[in-house]
Protein backbone atom coordinates (compact mmCIF):
# COMPACT_ATOMS: atom_id res chain seq x y z
CA UNK A 1 0.00 0.00 0.00
CA UNK A 2 2.65 2.55 -0.85
CA UNK A 3 1.16 3.67 -3.97
CA UNK A 4 0.36 7.55 -3.11
CA UNK A 5 3.76 8.31 -1.85
CA UNK A 6 5.77 5.96 -4.35
CA UNK A 7 3.80 7.58 -7.58
CA UNK A 8 6.02 10.72 -6.32
CA UNK A 9 9.24 8.75 -6.77
CA UNK A 10 9.48 8.03 -10.22
CA UNK A 11 12.09 10.29 -11.69
CA UNK A 12 12.21 12.66 -14.27
CA UNK A 13 15.50 11.59 -14.84
CA UNK A 14 16.58 14.33 -17.67
CA UNK A 15 15.54 17.58 -16.77
CA UNK A 16 16.05 18.98 -20.13
CA UNK A 17 13.53 16.71 -21.60
CA UNK A 18 10.72 18.27 -19.73
CA UNK A 19 7.84 20.18 -21.59
CA UNK A 20 9.43 23.96 -21.23
CA UNK A 21 6.15 24.66 -19.58
CA UNK A 22 6.90 22.47 -16.37
CA UNK A 23 8.67 23.47 -13.49
CA UNK A 24 12.40 21.10 -12.55
CA UNK A 25 11.05 18.65 -10.34
CA UNK A 26 11.74 19.77 -6.16
CA UNK A 27 13.06 16.25 -4.77
CA UNK A 28 13.18 17.26 -1.04
CA UNK A 29 9.24 16.71 -1.49
CA UNK A 30 10.08 13.16 -0.93
CA UNK A 31 12.25 13.69 2.19
CA UNK A 32 9.42 13.13 4.45
CA UNK A 33 9.46 9.61 2.87
CA UNK A 34 12.57 9.02 4.33
CA UNK A 35 12.79 4.77 5.52
CA UNK A 36 8.92 4.58 5.40
CA UNK A 37 9.54 1.51 2.99
CA UNK A 38 11.68 -1.49 3.56
CA UNK A 39 14.11 -2.50 0.87
CA UNK A 40 12.36 -5.87 -0.10
CA UNK A 41 9.03 -3.98 -1.00
CA UNK A 42 11.15 -1.32 -2.60
CA UNK A 43 12.98 -3.51 -4.98
CA UNK A 44 9.67 -5.71 -5.26
CA UNK A 45 7.17 -2.89 -6.65
CA UNK A 46 10.25 -1.37 -8.80
CA UNK A 47 10.61 -5.08 -10.38
CA UNK A 48 7.23 -5.78 -11.02
CA UNK A 49 5.02 -2.57 -10.68
CA UNK A 50 6.75 0.52 -11.52
CA UNK A 51 9.51 -0.76 -14.34
CA UNK A 52 9.38 -4.39 -14.93
CA UNK A 53 11.54 -3.52 -17.79
CA UNK A 54 14.85 -2.50 -15.38
CA UNK A 55 15.11 0.97 -16.95
CA UNK A 56 14.44 2.73 -13.50
CA UNK A 57 17.83 0.79 -12.36
CA UNK A 58 19.85 2.33 -15.29
CA UNK A 59 19.67 5.62 -13.56
CA UNK A 60 19.57 4.46 -9.52
CA UNK A 61 22.26 2.57 -7.52
CA UNK A 62 20.62 0.79 -4.06
CA UNK A 63 23.82 0.38 -1.95
CA UNK A 64 22.45 -1.39 1.45
CA UNK A 65 19.56 0.51 2.54
CA UNK A 66 19.54 3.57 0.45
CA UNK A 67 18.81 4.45 -2.90
CA UNK A 68 20.64 6.62 -4.63
CA UNK A 69 19.16 8.47 -8.19
CA UNK A 70 20.71 9.92 -11.22
CA UNK A 71 19.60 11.84 -13.99
CA UNK A 72 22.09 10.13 -15.90
CA UNK A 73 22.76 6.58 -17.15
CA UNK A 74 26.14 7.18 -16.24
CA UNK A 75 25.83 8.26 -12.88
CA UNK A 76 27.71 11.90 -12.82
CA UNK A 77 24.38 14.24 -11.88
CA UNK A 78 23.07 13.05 -8.23
CA UNK A 79 19.65 13.76 -7.65
CA UNK A 80 18.09 12.34 -5.09
CA UNK A 81 18.92 9.46 -1.80
CA UNK A 82 16.28 8.49 -0.35
CA UNK A 83 16.39 6.09 2.58
CA UNK A 84 15.15 2.75 2.92
CA UNK A 85 13.95 0.88 6.19
CA UNK A 86 16.01 -2.42 6.98
CA UNK A 87 12.95 -4.21 8.24
CA UNK A 88 8.91 -3.61 9.00
CA UNK A 89 10.00 -2.92 12.64
CA UNK A 90 12.34 0.09 12.10
CA UNK A 91 9.60 1.85 9.37
CA UNK A 92 8.92 5.47 9.78
CA UNK A 93 5.20 5.89 9.62
CA UNK A 94 3.71 7.61 6.60
CA UNK A 95 2.20 11.44 7.77
CA UNK A 96 -0.97 12.08 7.44
CA UNK A 97 -2.91 10.89 4.23
CA UNK A 98 -5.65 7.85 3.87
CA UNK A 99 -2.50 5.34 2.85
CA UNK A 100 -0.89 5.71 6.39
CA UNK A 101 -4.38 5.22 7.75
CA UNK A 102 -4.71 1.99 5.59
CA UNK A 103 -1.64 0.83 6.41
CA UNK A 104 -1.19 1.23 9.76
CA UNK A 105 -5.19 0.62 11.19
CA UNK A 106 -3.88 -3.40 11.41
CA UNK A 107 -7.07 -5.21 12.80
CA UNK A 108 -8.96 -1.74 13.48
CA UNK A 109 -12.64 -1.83 12.06
CA UNK A 110 -12.98 -1.11 8.51
CA UNK A 111 -14.45 2.28 8.00
CA UNK A 112 -17.10 2.62 5.38
CA UNK A 113 -15.91 5.78 3.90
CA UNK A 114 -12.45 6.33 4.16
CA UNK A 115 -11.61 8.44 1.60
CA UNK A 116 -14.40 10.90 3.31
CA UNK A 117 -13.01 14.35 2.98
CA UNK A 118 -10.85 13.86 -0.13
CA UNK A 119 -10.65 15.60 -3.25
CA UNK A 120 -9.32 13.39 -6.12
CA UNK A 121 -8.71 14.51 -9.34
CA UNK A 122 -8.51 12.05 -12.56
CA UNK A 123 -6.81 13.17 -15.53
CA UNK A 124 -7.84 10.88 -18.55
CA UNK A 125 -4.40 11.29 -20.50
CA UNK A 126 -3.97 12.05 -23.90
CA UNK A 127 -7.07 13.46 -26.47
CA UNK A 128 -8.52 10.88 -28.42
CA UNK A 129 -11.42 11.41 -30.73
CA UNK A 130 -9.92 12.46 -33.87
CA UNK A 131 -6.73 13.75 -32.60
CA UNK A 132 -5.64 9.96 -31.69
CA UNK A 133 -3.70 9.28 -35.22
CA UNK A 134 -2.12 12.46 -34.91
CA UNK A 135 -0.82 11.95 -31.58
CA UNK A 136 0.29 8.39 -32.22
CA UNK A 137 -1.91 6.94 -29.18
CA UNK A 138 -4.32 4.82 -32.05
CA UNK A 139 -3.39 1.33 -32.98
CA UNK A 140 -5.76 -0.71 -35.30
CA UNK A 141 -4.95 -3.92 -37.64
CA UNK A 142 -6.49 -4.18 -41.19
CA UNK A 143 -10.79 -3.72 -40.22
CA UNK A 144 -10.71 -5.07 -36.38
CA UNK A 145 -11.53 -2.13 -34.07
CA UNK A 146 -9.19 0.09 -33.25
CA UNK A 147 -7.74 0.61 -29.92
CA UNK A 148 -7.81 4.07 -28.58
CA UNK A 149 -5.18 4.84 -25.74
CA UNK A 150 -7.71 7.98 -24.96
CA UNK A 151 -10.84 6.08 -24.60
CA UNK A 152 -9.30 3.33 -22.58
CA UNK A 153 -7.89 5.83 -20.02
CA UNK A 154 -11.57 7.48 -20.02
CA UNK A 155 -13.39 3.81 -19.58
CA UNK A 156 -10.76 2.95 -16.79
CA UNK A 157 -11.14 6.29 -15.20
CA UNK A 158 -15.19 6.24 -15.13
CA UNK A 159 -14.71 2.83 -12.95
CA UNK A 160 -12.39 4.49 -10.50
CA UNK A 161 -14.91 7.51 -10.11
CA UNK A 162 -17.59 5.06 -8.86
CA UNK A 163 -15.42 3.33 -6.37
CA UNK A 164 -13.82 6.29 -5.18
CA UNK A 165 -16.71 8.06 -4.61
CA UNK A 166 -18.32 5.08 -3.12
CA UNK A 167 -15.24 5.20 -0.80
CA UNK A 168 -16.61 8.99 0.32
CA UNK A 169 -14.25 10.45 -1.76
CA UNK A 170 -14.92 13.94 -3.76
CA UNK A 171 -13.59 13.38 -7.88
CA UNK A 172 -13.26 16.30 -9.78
CA UNK A 173 -12.13 15.57 -13.60
CA UNK A 174 -9.33 17.52 -15.57
CA UNK A 175 -11.81 16.95 -18.64
CA UNK A 176 -15.00 14.47 -19.88
CA UNK A 177 -14.41 14.92 -23.87
CA UNK A 178 -12.03 13.88 -26.19
CA UNK A 179 -11.49 17.51 -26.73
CA UNK A 180 -7.44 19.21 -26.23
CA UNK A 181 -8.33 21.09 -22.54
CA UNK A 182 -7.36 24.28 -24.40
CA UNK A 183 -8.69 26.19 -27.25
CA UNK A 184 -5.27 26.77 -29.04
CA UNK A 185 -4.73 24.55 -32.14
CA UNK A 186 -1.57 23.63 -33.82
CA UNK A 187 -1.50 26.47 -35.75
CA UNK A 188 -1.49 28.81 -32.66
CA UNK A 189 1.53 27.41 -31.56
CA UNK A 190 3.72 26.69 -34.88
CA UNK A 191 5.92 30.02 -33.83
CA UNK A 192 6.48 28.01 -30.33
CA UNK A 193 7.04 24.95 -32.20
CA UNK A 194 9.66 26.15 -34.67
CA UNK A 195 11.37 27.84 -31.76
CA UNK A 196 11.87 24.49 -29.86
CA UNK A 197 13.04 22.35 -33.03
CA UNK A 198 15.21 25.52 -34.49
CA UNK A 199 16.55 27.48 -30.59
CA UNK A 200 20.00 28.51 -32.70
CA UNK A 201 18.78 29.72 -36.31
CA UNK A 202 17.63 33.68 -36.63
CA UNK A 203 13.66 33.02 -36.94
CA UNK A 204 13.53 35.59 -39.58
CA UNK A 205 15.70 33.73 -41.60
CA UNK A 206 13.70 30.26 -41.86
CA UNK A 207 11.48 29.22 -44.45
CA UNK A 208 7.61 29.93 -44.31
CA UNK A 209 7.45 26.45 -45.16
CA UNK A 210 9.18 23.45 -44.85
CA UNK A 211 9.44 19.78 -46.07
CA UNK A 212 6.20 17.48 -45.16
CA UNK A 213 8.39 15.30 -42.85
CA UNK A 214 9.20 18.67 -40.18
CA UNK A 215 5.76 19.93 -40.83
CA UNK A 216 4.37 16.95 -39.58
CA UNK A 217 6.24 17.97 -36.41
CA UNK A 218 4.34 20.78 -35.72
CA UNK A 219 1.20 19.29 -35.58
Amino acid sequence: MFFFSFQSLIPLFAVQKLSPLAPSPDWSRLDQFQETITRDEFVQLINTLYSPSGSFWRYTIINGNEVTIYSDTEHNELLYRLRLAPDPESQVPLKANWVSNIKTRGEEPIETKPLKGLIICLDPGHIGGKWAKMEERFFQIGSDPPVIEAELNMNVCKRAAKLLEAAGAKVVWTKKDYEPVTELRPANLRKDAIALLFPFENQDNLPYRFSDEIEKKFH
